[in-house]
């Protein structure tokens, strides 16, 4: 007789470890459902007794007239026979229309008893296989899916949920952050606060229950709102905007009220929402307006969320953007997001405490001078200035050296600015003539300027002077940079005796720089002091107003002025350059032998001219910027 065979179902087994948070009813619920499709589908294996003989044998038994009992097992597809002997067989046979009579055939002749099975059990046990566990089993499968478990983000249930357990203290504070010195002193009373919200109820005080981080990328957003609550030593909840995005319905909201839910039961706490623009995004700017766009869903959400917790609640929501102009005016109100903390780029002081903050772990050659390049990086964020350190560290292991020396921040700096690579190797020279001559033309006339010069290179094509600090500038100050800007281009048109298409960059910014001075500043002749560009309206932290729509004649006249402006500031470079001729050419000498001058060097190469006053057209000052 055939044992039957062992059922194995390795497939279903991981839908047992879909998820650990399982309610135990539901558990055992798909457990007995897979005990009960086990236990039909054994039900249904075919064993009949005796053993397996073909139909080939079969029909020769049956013609020689050796059967005695023939028995139909219909389900199962079987023949059951029994010979003379005594001896039981069974045939199984294609389970197919018609068959049934193929294998009766003969069987009239002889005195055989024939029988027919229809095994009305294996016909209902089939039925519920087909047809009802699946059904079943498909629910169990659903239910795997929406069950919630305790605190559990899988399933669809758990689209609702932002993942996001409590999360311990920070072990960062502000001694760890550099070069935000204004966005610290904003903060601080924010951690006391933290520290003892009771003393802020006592008075009647109420702390700023929103902070929003506005500034560029790269600035430290981030870093100053782990700072802060590892500074008050409070659970730190960071999320990102985009998060709260989704396309399901519904489920951007669900996620802020879960947040929020976590947020409450660890009080004092600091929730932080990156990129807050993502979700925050000014109502009715998209596509779709209506009430049931999830964004707007996920943001009114968010604005319930911020009136829902009592001020003092120990709970500060901390937000950080870098396109504030793009927020729902309604985040921004008093009561939501009372205080608005602006991160910018840090100025000189603030970059060498970013550097050396990042030095401090490394080992840095003892001539190494931090302050020399902090003055070289303007421009730079902290992030900027982290990668920088961490380029030079790379440099050192490549170079075999054991410090951090100054050639390899050095060549860090010229890989951030201008690439990978040293554009020497690979440029004939008549172009690296053309960059030699641009780049001594930049630094004759802006030490001519007064400007403090770092630096001096052949390396990245002629990149622009970094920008100026000061917020506030006048007329005089801008027109010099605009003369530095476009020296290159004097500088190549006088060695060389042409342009190349290394001046496109130059007078990019050079353009960009008289258009700004004309429509932004009011600083025109002819148009006179007027905005005539750009938004009106306080387009940084509110609304933006639409921006002035000129007269084909007024445009005219400010084109005009803007050629002016560039092709005067360029006659200025020239008439400089002229000036220092002797100096120019010996600075050109140097930098094609060593590419590059800097420190003692370069003060020497420009003794002739560094603190000597220049005559410069009226309104153009020569004093540093």
């Amino acid at each position: 007789m055939m044992t039957r065979p062992a059922l194995a179902l390795p497939s279903l087994m991981p839908l047992l470890r879909l998820r650990i948070g399982l309610r135990p009813a539901l558990v055992l619920c798909v457990v007995v459902l897979l005990g009960v499709v086990a236990g039909l589908a054994w039900y249904l294996v075919p064993n009949p007794p005796g053993t397996e003989r073909s139909l080939d044998e079969y029909a020769s038994l049956v013609e020689q007239g050796r059967v005695t009992e023939v028995t139909l097992l219909l389900e199962d597809s079987h023949v059951v026979g029994v010979t003379e002997d005594g001896i039981r067989f069974h045939t199984s046979y294609p389970g197919q229309e018609g068959s049934t009579g193929a294998v009766l055939e003969g069987l009239s002749d002889s005195e055989a008893q024939v029988t027919v099975d229809a095994q009305p059990g294996k016909q209902t046990a089939r039925l519920l296989l087909v047809g009802l566990v699946p059904i079943l089993l498909l629910a169990a499968l659903f239910g795997l899916l929406f069950a919630g478990g305790s605190g559990g983000t899988s399933g669809v249930r758990g689209f609702g949920r932002i993942g996001r357990g409590q999360a311990s203290p920070p072990d960062s504070g502000f001694d760890d952050v550099a070069g935000a010195d204004g966005a610290v002193t904003e903060l601080r009373e924010v951690v006391d606060y933290l520290r003892d919200p009771g003393r802020y109820a006592a008075l009647g005080a109420t702390a700023p229950r929103g902070v929003l981080l506005v500034g560029p990328p790269g600035t430290g957003k981030t870093l100053i709102a782990r700072a802060t609550a590892g500074e008050a030593g409070v659970p730190f909840f960071s999320v990102a905007g985009a998060e709260f995005v989704e396309s399901l319905v519904g489920v951007g909201a669900a996620r802020i009220r879960d947040l929020f839910e976590q947020v409450r039961r660890v009080a004092p706490a600091i929730v932080f929402i990156d990129e807050i623009d993502a979700a925050g995004r000014r109502r009715g700017s998209g596509e779709a307006t209506g009430s049931s766009e999830e964004r707007e869903q996920t943001l009114n959400q968010l604005l319930v969320e911020l009136d829902g917790f009592a001020a003092s609640s120990g709970i500060v929501v901390m937000a950080a953007t870098n396109r504030p102009d793009i927020l729902d005016p309604a985040l921004l109100r008093p009561g939501r997001f009372d205080r608005h903390v602006v991160v910018e780029l840090p100025d000189r002081q603030g970059r060498l405490a970013i550097l050396q903050l990042h030095a401090a772990g490394r080992p840095v050659a003892p001539d190494v001078d931090l302050a020399a390049l902090a003055a070289r990086t303007t421009g730079f964020s902290g992030a900027d200035l982290a990668g920088l350190v961490n380029e030079a560290a790379l440099l050192t292991v490549r170079h075999g050296r054991t410090e951090i020396g100054s050639a390899q921040l050095s060549e860090a700096i010229d890989r951030l600015v201008g690439g990978s690579h040293s554009r020497r190797s690979r440029t004939s020279d008549a172009v690296r003539g053309r960059l030699t001559a641009r780049a001594a033309g930049h630094a004759v006339v802006a030490a001519a300027l007064g400007h403090e010069v770092t630096r001096v290179s052949t390396v990245g094509g002629g990149r622009r002077l970094p920008d100026a600090e000061d917020a506030v500038r006048g007329q005089g100050e801008l027109l010099a940079d605009l003369t530095a800007t476009v020296a290159g281009v004097a500088a190549e048109r006088r060695l060389v005796g042409d342009l190349s298409t290394a001046a496109e960059t130059d007078l990019e910014h050079a353009t960009q720089a008289a258009h700004d001075l004309v429509a932004r500043y009011g600083m025109g002749v002819t148009t006179g002091p007027v905005r005539l560009a750009g938004e009106l309206g306080g387009g940084f932290l509110g609304e933006s107003a639409a921006a002035v729509t000129l007269s084909d004649g007024l445009r005219a006249r400010v084109e005009a002025e803007v050629a002016t402006l560039v092709a005067e500031a360029v006659e200025r470079a020239d008439g400089l350059l002229e000036r220092h001729a002797d100096l120019l050419a010996a600075l050109v000498a140097r930098l094609e032998e060593s590419e590059s001058l800097e420190g003692p060097d370069l003060e020497l190469a420009l003794a002739p001219v560094t603190g000597t006053r220049v005559d410069v057209p009226e309104g153009v000052t020569a004093t540093p910027s």
